[in-house]
């Protein structure tokens, strides 16, 4: 423990030494601080989301989660464009939530590439949300199926249907109860 504080006081202040003067306590004292904040958010549970949007609609409800998300203390939360996203992200996550629309029947095709791709990896006890706007709610249905492929606890799809029937209130909530599941553990 002493050499990690050492190894710390010597990173962030190189000029001093650990014996025990006024300024080295409270250089201590901070460090500690910064230890502190490194570990805890090293533990921190983790929310992925992740959407491919053509027109701007499922980027909304996408937002609106990771807002319901942020509502609930101690969560990180990764959210991502499908052309910006890599299987990494996914990885550390304990929650991964897949949005996108649907356009005759069929998903974004790097949506559908990342989710082969997330089907290679070891997902096993992960929660899994899919969400998406569209008029027949088959996207949705199609990557909760492929999500089970990869192992995870597939929540019942989340779908929009239309976006003018509903309003973004219900992504918020999804948000909020999906970190409220992974910070009490069930």
């Amino acid at each position: 423990m002493l050499d990690a504080l050492q190894a710390i006081n010597n990173f962030h202040t190189p000029r001093y030494r650990l014996n025990g003067s006024r300024t080295n306590q409270r250089t201590a004292k901070n460090n500690y601080k910064i230890r502190e904040y490194y570990t805890t958010m090293a533990i921190l549970p983790k929310i992925t989301i992740i959407y491919a949007s053509k027109k701007g609609g499922t980027r909304l409800m996408a937002e609106a989660i990771a807002e319901g998300a942020k509502s609930i203390p101690g969560i990180k939360i990764l959210l991502k464009d499908i052309s910006y996203a890599v299987p990494e992200d996914v990885k550390d996550a304990d929650a991964i939530l897949l949005g996108s629309s649907t356009y005759d029947n069929s998903l974004d095709q790097y949506l559908d590439f990342f989710l082969g791709e997330m089907e290679k990896m070891n997902l096993q006890g992960k929660i899994g949300v899919a969400f998406g706007s569209c008029a027949s709610g088959e996207g949705p249905l199609n990557m909760a199926t492929k999500l089970r492929s990869s192992g995870l606890r597939v929540i019942l799809p989340f779908e929009d249907g239309t976006q003018k029937d509903k309003g973004l209130r219900e992504f918020f909530m999804l948000g909020r109860s999906v970190a409220e599941g992974i910070r009490s553990g069930s």
